[in-house]
């Protein structure tokens, strides 16, 4: 009790040096404040959002990682074709996985996850009615694909998709037909971007050929004069057989949403989607399969073609947290995944980009703290070198009295303790009042930036970017990407804008207090460190001999 109260009587005999500490440790306290706020604020709300966000999950093969390996292997050869006898193109068609296979895994989800499915085929118009924005005459018609052009013969290896053995057929239509698994995978009406205006939608359980259309694909026939109406039929066609065609009813018209005027194939505008249930398309599928005409490449490569229509699965496995999910992507390996294919969930992906300005922000307060706290530290410890230097007659009275030098260097660092908690007492009411609207001043400061810096990139291009890392759609080899039709963030998925988090709500808790009362200690110890050195050292009969 001694010692504190000397300290006390000492701070009161010294308030200019008293007031210059507790400034100093005051802006360290408000800066360690706001830093330690902003990071929490990173992490609750990391964790808040975790706890409740549905994450949707695909299994999906690594095409990368085998194109590389095959490139890498001498296996593609400049000027199209594979150089192993067609092996290699054979090992791109295969490796997608099949719909029993995609079941198997379902065993790994846990109650409240779920999955759902579609299966989507580019079929094209009888003529009878139009695709959305394509003028008479324009659709990408069995016609016109037909040519009698060589160069497009089945035993072309180059064919119409430049890539050896596809040749005429698999041709792309002007519309894609998509068929979906249950209620669970229309998401577009589960969250409204699209709503039936007319009629209603299909049963998902039945094999009935049903199907909802597009307000826009109605609304540009009638301005021909074709009518497309609930209970009117509608005739598609395969693109690589026109003599096989497929009558579908018409049971409902939706609107929303749905307009890709930057589509580069009419089947990849939104507005010439065909929606029915997955059992109808798939009745679809086996019948044109049954019906095929197959021709054997007479090139090196060894390919079949067919007239088939080709369609593309997308199955999403539904998960009701994050655990689940994780649980999830390891099991699947555990159940013999090959190691080619990968388990990636782009809800996660948007959300992880969606807190980089806030992450980013973090981290650059926390370098700021440590560069605030480093100098903080080095001013405190010349202070108390001039303190010592300043008092060395006082510490020599108190030694030559009898008092322990251990005490005296105790009752030193008590004095700055008194300062150190008073300035972060102060400096931790200031911080939670204005932290909030520092970060959040922060926050829109670093947002803007990334949106500079993307729309930077944008006008270097003269187009909005694809920054997905997929080739670009130029030519008929791209084909529509059927996963991007039935989930919830497509326009993030396809390099669109991404919506930030952009508010911060948490203020000042006591983690933060006591995190500001751990770096009070630790700046009293390593500031008084110099002085309790020097009082150990000082021999008191020499300092009162030497006084001046």
């Amino acid at each position: 009790m001694y010692i504190i109260k000397n300290a006390v009587k000492s701070l009161s005999r010294a308030k200019v040096r008293s007031v210059l500490i507790c400034i100093i440790v005051l802006i360290i306290s408000i800066a360690a404040c706001i830093a330690l706020s902003i990071r929490e604020s990173a992490v609750k709300a990391r964790e808040d959002t975790l706890e409740g966000l549905s994450v949707t999950a695909t299994i999906s093969y690594d095409f990368t990682s085998l194109m590389r390996e095959t490139i890498g292997g001498g296996g593609f050869q400049k000027g199209g074709g594979f150089s192993g006898g067609g092996s290699d193109m054979l090992s791109f068609q295969n490796n997608s996985l099949t719909l029993d296979e995609y079941l198997t895994y379902t065993a790994l989800l846990s109650s409240g996850d779920s999955y759902y499915y579609t299966l989507s085929a580019s079929l094209d118009t009888d003529e009878s009615f139009l695709p959305y924005n394509t003028e008479p005459g324009d659709s990408n018609t069995s016609d016109d694909n037909s040519t009698d052009d060589s160069s497009q013969q089945p035993d072309d290896p180059g064919g119409n998709f430049g890539i050896g053995g596809m040749g005429r057929y698999n041709l792309k239509g002007d519309f894609m037909l998509i068929g979906y698994s249950s209620d669970a995978a229309l998401t577009d009406f589960i969250n409204g971007v699209n709503t039936i205006s007319e009629g209603m939608m299909f049963d998902t359980a039945s094999d009935e050929l049903e199907c909802v259309v597009s307000e826009n694909l109605v609304l540009w026939n009638q301005a021909y004069d074709i009518d497309i109406s609930v209970g009117s039929y509608i005739t598609l066609i395969n693109p690589s057989n026109e003599e096989e065609s497929y009558t579908l009813k018409v049971v409902g018209i939706f609107s929303g949403d749905n307009d890709s005027e930057s589509s580069v194939f009419a089947s990849t505008n939104s507005s010439n989607y065909i929606y029915v249930s997955y059992s109808a398309l798939k009745t679809i599928i086996n019948y044109s399969e049954e019906n095929a005409v197959t021709v054997e490449s007479t090139s090196v490569s060894g390919l079949e073609t067919s007239s088939a229509l080709t369609s593309e699965l997308s199955f999403v496995y539904s998960f009701a947290s994050t655990d689940s999910y994780y649980a999830f992507a390891d099991g699947v390996y555990d159940m013999g995944l090959d190691d080619g294919y990968t388990v990636s969930s782009t809800d996660l992906e948007n959300y992880e980009k969606s807190l980089e300005p806030l992450n980013e922000l973090s981290s650059f307060a926390q370098w700021s703290l440590l560069v605030v706290f480093l100098v903080g530290a080095v001013i405190l410890v010349v202070l108390s070198i001039f303190n010592i230097r300043d008092r060395k007659y006082e510490i020599g009275v108190l030694t030559a009295i009898g008092m322990k030098k251990s005490k005296v260097a105790c009752q030193f660092m008590c004095e700055l303790f008194i300062v150190t908690i008073l300035a972060i007492l102060i400096g931790a009411m200031i911080g939670a009042a204005v932290s909030v609207p520092v970060s959040n001043a922060l926050l829109e400061d670093r947002i803007e930036s990334n949106e500079s810096t993307a729309s930077t990139v944008s006008n270097r291009f003269g187009r909005d970017t694809d920054m997905t890392g997929r080739p670009s759609q130029n030519g008929e080899i791209s084909m529509p990407d059927a996963a991007n039709i039935d989930t919830n963030n497509l326009l993030n998925r396809t390099g669109g804008s991404v919506s930030y988090f952009s508010n911060v709500s948490y203020s000042t808790d006591l983690n933060v207090i006591l995190e500001l009362i751990g770096i009070g200690l630790l700046l009293t110890i390593v500031s008084s460190l110099t002085a309790v050195v020097s009082i150990m050292r000082y021999e008191p009969l020499k300092i009162l001999s030497n006084r001046d």
